[in-house]
């Protein structure tokens, strides 16, 4: 069965998934220059909004704090604003790491029973992580090139 969903489609609009109402699917969003359009049901229509970062920002979503539900995250030049679910549109926590020109961020949570997600920068080829969130490498992996597209995920 293929599915196929319309959602956004501005130039410059950058597309995300993720679990926002808690329901255990994955949820169509859209970064659309410090505004994210959410659609929970998947039919294109908006059914939440939030306005936290703005143009240039790379949007990334993922549960920081460990209490369960997603948040929101902008990278800005080596610098991470985290607005905590329910999005009120102010960062609750900033955290320093990465910024090197060409620095691809991610989050996931890096091992089992972790209490929140990793920042990880990916530089030419090699995956900086840091589980403390505290600015320092906890973990260095070499794994790819200059030039490839990260991804991080569970894949089975």
């Amino acid at each position: 069965m293929r599915c196929v969903y319309g959602f956004g489609g501005v130039p410059g609009d950058i597309p995300l998934l993720a679990d926002m109402d808690a329901d255990g699917k994955a949820d169509l969003v859209i970064f659309r220059g410090g505004v994210w359009y959410v659609s929970t049901n998947r039919d294109g229509v908006v059914t939440q909004s939030y306005g936290f970062g703005g143009p240039g920002d790379i949007p990334l979503i993922a549960d920081v704090n460990g209490d369960g539900r997603n948040d929101l995250i902008v990278y800005r030049s080596g610098t991470w604003y985290v607005c905590y679910s329910p999005c009120s549109g102010v960062a609750g926590d900033v955290f320093n790491y990465g910024g090197v020109a060409g620095d691809v961020p991610l989050v996931a949570r890096w091992k089992p029973g972790d209490s929140g997600a990793a920042l990880i920068i990916f530089r030419n080829g090699l995956w900086y992580i840091s589980t403390q969130r505290d600015g320092t490498t906890q973990y260095t992996y070499g794994l790819g090139a200059p030039g490839d597209v990260p991804l991080v995920g569970i894949f089975r």
